[in-house]
């Protein structure tokens, strides 16, 4: 199940444990937690900028059925050249910015991945813009008129270590193995604990925040080739 603590505070990790334990809460049965492989870590998918982490484009499965308090780990794809089943990063889900909010709004248009944007009732790649081009517009927000995909999901909670090849896998190095591509299930009771027990780890060894810088260069290096697996272990088993 999802540690309590991680969804209620920010305090260091001490103090947030002994919160954990004072308050008897031991899960949140309406989180869920996301793992999925990276086929590029270049700084577009996650974007991390001003100690925030968005995911904005590609993953559209995982950016429409998130929702706060969810928790995602994105682990490096097995044969992909530097991120070699490497953890890559975790978040806790803080906000859900739908209906393509992301793009509408003076407060995100200098992020990187904020690439397109909303004039004339409709949605347009913004010209010079990195990671994705005009074509992959309908992958990452939708066709019109719904634009179902519009939706970008907001950690302040997060762990990312990019290039930083310190985190081991060790603990759910099976459940990384079993990782479907293009799919989604849930889990039993066994695998969430394993799960969260992972998260609890990482945050209390290393921290909230950017441990590493992207492990690509290359920003027209795409996400989306292939949408790599994903695994939903939800409250359901």
């Amino acid at each position: 199940f999802c540690p309590s603590w991680l969804l209620f505070t920010r305090k260091p990790v001490n103090s947030a444990v002994r919160h954990f334990y004072k308050i008897g809460g031991m899960t949140n049965m309406h989180n869920d937690i996301f793992i999925y492989k990276l086929t590029t870590d270049n700084g577009g998918a996650p974007c991390i900028k001003n100690d925030l982490l968005s995911l904005c484009i590609c993953k559209p499965r995982i950016r429409k059925s998130a929702k706060k308090g969810d928790w995602i780990i994105g682990m490096g794809g097995k044969s992909v050249p530097g991120l070699e089943g490497r953890l890559i990063y975790i978040a806790e889900v803080t906000d859900v910015i739908e209906n393509g909010g992301y793009y509408k709004t003076d407060r995100y248009s200098n992020r990187p991945d904020c690439i397109y944007q909303w004039k004339d009732g409709e949605y347009r790649w913004k010209e010079n813009s990195s990671y994705h081009s005009e074509e992959d517009l309908s992958h990452d927000v939708g066709t019109a008129p719904d634009y179902d995909r519009a939706v970008c999901l907001i950690s302040n909670k997060f762990v990312y270590f990019g290039h930083n090849s310190k985190p081991s896998a060790e603990g759910i190095q099976d459940i990384y193995n079993e990782l479907p591509r293009d799919f989604k299930v849930n889990h039993d009771q066994n695998t969430r604990v394993k799960l969260s027990e992972f998260i609890f780890s990482i945050v209390e060894k290393f921290g909230y925040g950017k441990h590493g810088e992207p492990t690509h260069r290359d920003t027209s290096r795409k996400c989306n080739v292939e949408d790599g697996g994903v695994m939903q272990c939800s409250k359901k088993g």
